[in-house]
């Protein structure tokens, strides 16, 4: 019973949406997407700039998941690479 309920606090305190992994996750992702709302459009070209409309505010980014958070900031880092 020790064993399952050490790997139960580990899946936990891992995978949980309230977990500390998830939360530094969070805090992480929060403040790269800042920084990029920060540069704004430059460097990107204008066929890219739908990354930077109303429907992606910061609040909602920031109160997004984070595989969202992570696509998006995928989608502004290839568009500054091009």
């Amino acid at each position: 019973m020790i064993r399952w309920d050490m790997w139960q606090f580990r899946n936990d305190a891992l995978h949980s949406l309230t977990g500390p992994t998830s939360i530094a996750s969070h805090h992480s992702l929060n403040y790269r997407i800042s920084e990029e709302k920060r540069i704004g459009t430059d460097g990107i070209d204008r066929s890219d700039y739908h990354l930077f409309s109303k429907h992606y505010t910061i609040t909602k980014l920031q109160s997004s998941s984070i595989t969202d958070k992570k696509l998006w900031l995928e989608s502004v880092c290839l568009a500054r690479k091009e």
